[in-house]
């Protein structure tokens, strides 16, 4: 629901551009559905359904037009011509045209069950404060959560592929793609070597190699071999390429293992094989494609030991802690994205301009920030960054109501002022279907990791 405050001067620009017709003025105040869910409830087709914002929309193919729903309006909005009308979407058009910032979304209010908006139903709809001393009095009984977590983060630029991070970590957190056949110098050699042999700085083995053959096979380069009787060490050609990724700490195997086998302790994951039925869900769902299977134990979450640090030639390897409030920058454009990936639903977007979060229910996870075409949520750890592949955009003229929402929204102005997509400007981005009220926008995407969003 939207409510009026007694800024109000009754120009009627809401009533006029509610694409729904959902307000109107009644003794004396400009006042709109409560979206009390009172006529979807009792439509015996359910041609009346909730959307995404809160708000109800009317499906035309189901109703009969048999008037229930005007009948138990308790404000009387609800009319008849011939189909129902009156019934607000949330779509927040309102809020944008009043010239006095009358109109403030009222589901806040109602959160707060404030004793002013329950007393009588007009009074859900008109509120006799001004904007600002309800947004004052909310931001005083709201204070901001931060959350914080702990990992570890590794500088790309002066890290050297070396490997030793790789090798040390004893919970195979650390995975190295090196596209080189020559030695990397990760020591591994040094470790296993019974005589302290190997010398992997200079590319060779020591006179007093005894030829036993034990770091042949532990060389995870294979750079390691016997030529003529002599063990020697193959030095690589150019630089080292390659790409080291890392466990994020973000928690998404925890979420989605069924038997609670990984498990949270003092800010890190742990794992419990005791009670691990090797599903496999775990590997499926990480995002940096860590979690391996050794020896029939899942492994691959960070427990921040700091061995990797230690073992570190050239200090590329440090503990971070991140922290986040929930807020996004100025580049969102309230796209969705960021709510349909969520795994734990902690993200809402609220007609207009709002995207919130509810700290409660986030695990900073930082699954949003890795989906989000517009950066306007930062990746504060080692998620990779997703980008959309492959997409359509449909637009349902039928359930259409020319509410020109998608076309003031979209970032790309992609839609034309006769609702018509052009594929060449179209990003697929879904910032037109997550403002249209009435679900008339379909948006389908394909990542590059695979993963699809929406409907084809």
């Amino acid at each position: 629901m939207f409510a009026t405050t007694s800024e109000c001067n009754k120009c009627g620009d809401c009533i006029r551009e509610c694409p729904t017709q959902a307000i109107m003025e009644i003794g004396g105040r400009v006042v709109s559905c409560i979206t009390c869910g009172m006529c979807a409830e009792i439509c015996p087709t359910k041609a009346i359904t909730m959307n995404k914002y809160g708000g109800f929309v009317l499906d035309k193919e189901k109703c009969t037009k048999c008037g229930l729903c005007k009948a138990i309006c308790p404000m009387s909005i609800i009319r008849m011509d011939p189909y129902p009308i009156g019934i607000c979407s949330r779509c927040g058009k309102c809020v944008d045209v009043c010239p006095v910032n009358a109109r403030v979304d009222g589901g806040a209010f109602l959160k707060y069950r404030r004793k002013e908006l329950v007393d009588k139903l007009l009074d859900l709809a008109y509120i006799e404060k001004t904007a600002e001393e309800i947004k004052k009095e909310l931001e005083e009984e709201t204070p901001k959560k931060v959350l914080s977590k702990r990992s570890i983060t590794i500088d790309k630029e002066t890290c050297i592929r070396c490997g030793k991070c790789e090798w040390v970590c004893p919970a195979s957190a650390i995975k190295l793609d090196i596209e080189t056949e020559g030695c990397t110098q990760c020591g591994r050699c040094i470790e296993v070597c019974p005589f302290n042999a190997a010398d992997p700085e200079n590319y060779q083995m020591l006179k007093r190699c005894t030829k036993c053959l034990k770091c042949i096979p532990e060389c995870p380069q294979k750079a390691i071999y016997v030529d003529k009787g002599e063990v020697k060490i193959r030095k690589p050609e150019g630089k080292i390429e390659g790409d080291i990724t890392w466990c994020a700490n973000c928690g998404v195997c925890e979420l989605n293992c069924p038997t609670k086998a990984i498990y949270k302790e003092r800010g890190k994951y742990l794992n419990d094989p005791s009670v691990c039925i090797r599903c496999g869900k775990c590997v499926e769902v990480c995002p940096m494609d860590i979690r391996v299977e050794k020896d029939g134990v899942f492994k691959g979450t960070c427990i921040l030991c700091g061995q990797c640090i230690k073992a570190c030639p050239v200090d590329a390897i440090s503990f971070a802690k991140v922290s986040w409030d929930g807020d996004v920058t100025d580049a969102c454009t309230r796209c969705g994205t960021c709510a349909l990936v969520c795994p734990t639903d902690a993200i809402t977007l609220t007609p207009g301009k709002d995207v919130e979060v509810d700290m409660d229910k986030c695990i900073m996870c930082e699954t949003c920030a890795s989906y989000c075409p517009y950066d306007a949520i930062p990746i504060l750890t080692s998620l990779p960054k997703r980008t959309a592949v492959e997409g359509t955009t449909k637009i349902d003229k039928d359930l259409c109501v020319q509410c020109m929402l998608c076309v003031k929204t979209c970032p790309h102005d992609a839609i034309d002022e006769n609702i018509i997509v052009d594929p060449e400007k179209c990003v697929h981005c879904g910032a037109c279907a997550h403002i249209c009220p009435v679900n008339a926008i379909k948006v389908w995407r394909r990542f590059d990791n695979g993963k699809e969003l929406g409907e084809k």
